[in-house]
């Protein structure tokens, strides 16, 4: 059967295509970009990602999987395996610690999809995924990649995954064919010159057998705007993305794969060099891909530019909604998609033009407010608020998920 004759296609092909044949609009004297004017097919739509972003690219999938049709997994780990907890992240999933087996995060996804947090699973059935790990990676435990495995392959069919776990003598990185650090080390720029090209195997077992790779071109990779998709402090206000000649004039709709960087790769680090050298765009250019590349900041509270694969952005503490479609990343990817398509994208915690003046918690619990580690932020804006949820703080809020601090409410 094609794979696209399933249940997800019935739903994914109700989204609205971009309007076609407009070309591109780039900023005079900027490589800016709107999203809006490419044409792409939104059933075609997938992610994969490195270390931080292999994690955030398995949340993304399972959370959004009416709308991701496959991914691609390097060095990364199961489903909530950190469950929340900074400690948890860097021990049982990192490291040989005591990583519980795959039932269990089964069983968390299920309950996720069973409160309407996440997408319902049999979405994620028939759904292609490539996972890899290096055998000289000693920053993931190789036991993490394996739970990853298998809980595509009891969610989404053994035979629609790729195992590649230390088949070859890879560090933590991207796997290239001739750009970056020695294959076996874990350095800077977490890109591996192991003549194995990790991107093109993954694009290829996702989308079926491709084309082979063109020559990227560098005037190709542009920018845009991520400003305008996302209120959150731990992400850049520009992202990368590549678009190929065959689909700058829009004509027909395209492919879209969302790449995540690892720690220590984002823009504010090493600039364009992951969205330049990881692999993708080669691939990208001769099989009609756009590939997006968002970015994450340099923040106090995530100071390699990690994406969230344990909660540091949560709007709540404690809570686990960075896994689900209210985590503020988890709404980031899904924005861009959605910006692409040419859908809309449903918001939690909308707050109309208006002034409130109410005590912290009632901020927070109405959504016009963020709880980050014991302090109070407003909504879009990150005006700091203070520590105490008692405490009386007046926010006009201007539109749908922005509001500032003021003096007082008049």
């Amino acid at each position: 059967m094609n794979r696209f004759m399933t249940l997800k296609s019935a739903v994914v092909m109700t989204s609205t295509l971009a309007a076609g044949g407009a070309g591109l609009a780039v900023s005079p004297g900027r490589e800016n970009i709107d999203l809006r004017r490419l044409n792409v097919d939104p059933a075609q739509i997938s992610v994969s990602g490195l270390s931080s972003g292999a994690f955030v690219a398995m949340q993304a999938h399972v959370a959004y999987s009416k709308t991701f049709m496959g991914a691609g997994l390097v060095a990364g780990g199961p489903y909530g395996c950190a469950e929340g907890s900074l400690t948890q992240a860097v021990g049982r999933c990192m490291s040989q610690g005591d990583l519980p087996d795959t039932e269990k995060f089964i069983a968390l996804t299920q309950a996720m999809a069973d409160q309407g947090d996440i997408d319902r699973l049999e979405f994620l059935r028939d759904d292609r995924v490539w996972i890899f790990h290096g055998k000289s990676d000693r920053r993931v435990w190789a036991a993490s990649s394996q739970r990853a495995a298998e809980m595509y392959q009891t969610l989404s069919g053994s035979q629609n995954v790729s195992v590649n776990i230390d088949l070859i003598d890879a560090g933590h990185a991207m796997p290239t064919q001739n750009f970056g650090a020695d294959c076996a080390q874990s350095d800077s720029p977490y890109l591996g010159a192991c003549e194995y090209d990790a991107a093109g195997l993954l694009l290829n077992h996702i989308y079926g057998p491709l084309a082979p790779a063109a020559p990227a071109i560098p005037e190709n990779l542009l920018t845009f705007d991520q400003s305008l998709l996302s209120y959150s402090q731990y992400l850049d206000e520009t992202g990368y993305i590549y678009v190929p000649d065959a689909c700058r004039e829009a004509q027909a709709a395209c492919r879209v794969h969302i790449a995540l960087h690892g720690c220590k790769q984002n823009r504010s680090t090493l600039q364009d060099t992951f969205a330049r050298h990881a692999g993708y765009n080669a691939w990208a250019e001769s099989n009609r891909i756009i590939v997006v590349y968002p970015q994450t900041s340099n923040d106090f509270m995530n100071r390699d530019g990690c994406w969230d694969w344990w909660g540091y952005a949560d709007t709540g503490h404690g809570t686990l909604d960075y896994l689900t479609q209210k985590g503020p990343q988890m709404q980031f990817i899904k924005r861009i998609v959605d910006r692409l398509t040419g859908t809309t994208t449903p918001t939690s915690g909308s707050v109309v033009s208006a002034c409130y003046r109410e005590d912290n918690l009632s901020h927070s619990l109405a959504g016009r407010a963020h709880y980050f580690w014991w302090q109070y932020y407003a909504v879009g804006s990150m005006d700091y608020l203070g520590f105490s949820a008692s405490h009386r703080t007046s926010l006009r809020c201007d539109k749908t998920d922005y509001c500032r601090s003021i003096n007082t409410c008049i």
